[in-house]
Formats: C-alpha cells, sequence, structure tokens
C-alpha cells in the first residue's frame, strides 16, 4: 500500500468513526428524550390507574387524548358525543393541558379530565395499558413544545399527518380520522360553568359589544396590528359599538376610545362566555374562532393560504353553514387585506343577524 492509499483509507476511517459517534450521540439523545416523556407521563397514567381502581369490575375507562391548542380541544367536542352513544357502558375521560381543562370539565357527559403536559406524553399514555379504551386525536407531526421535537403516533391512522390534514376536511373530522375514529361533522358545542359566567359578569362588559382577537400562536395566521387598531377605531367611530379585545397579548392599544383590553386576564372558558355576550366576533383562525363557532355567534373571521393549504375550511357546524358570509378570504396574505374589506363585512353581519342559519345566540348550557 502506497502513502496516497494509506492516506484514503485513514481517511475513510475517521470518517466511518465520525459517523459512528454521531449515531450513537442521536441514539443517545433519542433514549434520553424517550425516558423524559416516559417520566412526564407518569402522573397521568397514575392519575387513570386510580380512576379505574375506584370501579374495577364495572365499566371500561375510555380516554380521549388531546393536550392543545384551545381551539382543537373545542373543534372535537362532538367526539364525546360520539363516543357515549357508540360506547354508553364507558367512563369518558378527557386528557389536555391543564391551561384547557376548564373548556371540557363541566362537560356532562364527561367522568373526568386528567392533566396531560405535553403533545409527546399521549402516545406513552395510549400505549399503557391504564386506559381499556384510547382514542389519540394528535396527529404525526405534530410539534411539541416541550420537548422540542415532532410526534410520532404508532395508535389510530399515523397518515394523518401535519402537512395534510387539512387535505381531509375540516379540523374535527381529520382529526377523528387519525384516531380511527369516523369522520365526524357535528356541531361543537361549549359547556360554560356557573363560576365562569359570575366572573364575566363581574367585569361589567358593555350591553352590545364587538369582541376581537388578533395574534395567533403561529405569526403566519396573523393580520397587521395597525390595521387592528384602525379597525377598532372605525368599529367605534363608525358603528358607536365599543371593541373588547381577547387573547394572550393586545394589539389594540388600551388608550384606544371604546376599546377594553381582557388580554392575558380571563380563562380560556372566562373568554368563551366574553364573546357569547357579543354581538359579533371578528378574528383570525384560532382557539377564540372555534368558540364563536361553538358558541355560534355572528362572526367575521379572517383567513387567508396556511402553511401548504390554500382554500381550507377549518369549521364544522355553524361558520361552515354560514360561510358566505361569515369566512372573509384574502386573495394571497392575510397582511394584503384592507380595513374596508373587514368593515364591509362586519356592515353586512350586524345588518342581516336576524337572517342567518342558525340561532344568533345560543342558551348557556
Amino acid at each position: 500500500m502506497n502513502s496516497y492509499q494509506l492516506q484514503q483509507a485513514l481517511s475513510e476511517a475517521r470518517i466511518a468513526v465520525g459517523a459512528r459517534r454521531q449515531s450513537l450521540r442521536e441514539a443517545w439523545h433519542r433514549w434520553r428524550q424517550s425516558k423524559k416523556i416516559r417520566l412526564s407521563a407518569r402522573p397521568a397514567i397514575q392519575a387513570l390507574r386510580q380512576l379505574r381502581q375506584q370501579q374495577p369490575s364495572q365499566s371500561p375507562l375510555a380516554g380521549i387524548l388531546l393536550a392543545e391548542h384551545l381551539g382543537d380541544v373545542v373543534a372535537c367536542e362532538p367526539v364525546i358525543r360520539h363516543l357515549r352513544e357508540t360506547r354508553p357502558d364507558a367512563r369518558l375521560v378527557w386528557l389536555t393541558n391543564p391551561s384547557y381543562a376548564s373548556l371540557v370539565e363541566s362537560h356532562p357527559l364527561l367522568h373526568a379530565v386528567v392533566p396531560l403536559h405535553s403533545v409527546s406524553e399521549a402516545d406513552v399514555i395510549a400505549r399503557s395499558g391504564a386506559l381499556d379504551l384510547a382514542w389519540d386525536l394528535h396527529i404525526t407531526g405534530k410539534p411539541c413544545a416541550r420537548f422540542q421535537c415532532n410526534y410520532t403516533k404508532s395508535t389510530g391512522d399515523p397518515t394523518i399527518t401535519a402537512s395534510n390534514y387539512y387535505c381531509f376536511g375540516p379540523l374535527l373530522p381529520a382529526l377523528c380520522r387519525g384516531a380511527g375514529l369516523p369522520a365526524l361533522d357535528g356541531q361543537p358545542n361549549l359547556h360554560i360553568a356557573p363560576a365562569a359566567r359570575k366572573k364575566v359578569d363581574s367585569l361589567r362588559l358593555p350591553a352590545r359589544f364587538v369582541a376581537i382577537h388578533g395574534t395567533s400562536n403561529e405569526t403566519i395566521r396573523n393580520w397587521d396590528p395597525e390595521k387592528w387598531r384602525t379597525l377598532a377605531s372605525k368599529i367605534w367611530r363608525v358603528f358607536g359599538l365599543p371593541v373588547v379585545e381577547l387573547g394572550l397579548r393586545p394589539i389594540v392599544s388600551s388608550g384606544t376610545e371604546g376599546c377594553v383590553d381582557l388580554c392575558g386576564k380571563v380563562m380560556p372558558i372566562e373568554m368563551a362566555e366574553v364573546i357569547r355576550r357579543a354581538s359579533v366576533f371578528i378574528g383570525i383562525d384560532s382557539g377564540p374562532a372555534h368558540c364563536a363557532n361553538a358558541l355560534q355567534i355572528p362572526s367575521v373571521i379572517l383567513l387567508a393560504r396556511y402553511k401548504n393549504f390554500g382554500h381550507y375550511m377549518p369549521y364544522t357546524g355553524y361558520l361552515r353553514r354560514n360561510a358566505r358570509e361569515m369566512l372573509l378570504r384574502a386573495t394571497h396574505s392575510l397582511s394584503s387585506l384592507p380595513v374596508e374589506s373587514v368593515l364591509f363585512r362586519l356592515r353586512r353581519v350586524l345588518a342581516t343577524q336576524n337572517g342567518l342559519s342558525g340561532p344568533v345566540r345560543r342558551p348557556v348550557t
């Protein structure tokens, strides 16, 4: 072997050793992460086993697993009613992030709500045996913020993914198919607890107002902040209606005339109660819009292309039936949508509230 061949062999050996080390580091990282996820899922598994011990020889314990987000949880409420009809013998448990537990904990068909702190824990719990029946409504590829990874599931239909789910219809039927359920297409409902109504009573909101929500956990869904401020000002000046802003972070200045800032000041179920009292809801495609849909509140929802989904439909029920009046789609990005288009649509919704299909106001349940 000449010197060139020797150098070539040494170079190939170094590359092979480096690749082997990288492979071992990746395997070590996956093992550590898997261990962290299993430890994180342990409290939920223990809580489920305690529920089983309360009635060990009676009805099976059935779990609906959906940790986040607000809109997903609200949209998938028909799953509860479907499972109650098809498995009347089961004790239904919803596993969700504590931040969203208030959205389902007053549901009369649920036996309990169990904390689920991350998307990644769902598959561990579904395969743990702590549940007799499990339906994992998460989809493969869903980002998990807690463990900085994309979720991979082993139950249901893993071919429904974060890159194609809107190809299977609105959010509800897509997530149902991913969980191995029929593609449900019903009207979501929200059950608002008396404590939430009492809290909103204490806010002393105007008798008539427009509720707005303009920030999503994904910036691609958002409209321009300056346009939101212009819109809020014109709603007050043109229609004489105060604006109540909802969400985590305010866009419209609290000093804007006719504006009430409730951002970060109410729980999700209390926010839903505020939306229930609104004359009209205006928002982007996010959790509060799904609350407006569940409560059947006249709305103007701002939509544009989302990732690789063009003319997609997020909703079942009320907003889908009234899509022509209530869904305002931008031709390109949402930033291209002018304020005047939103005001024009708001005027139409206010003028035709009583003629829309479905009730203008749902009774509190």
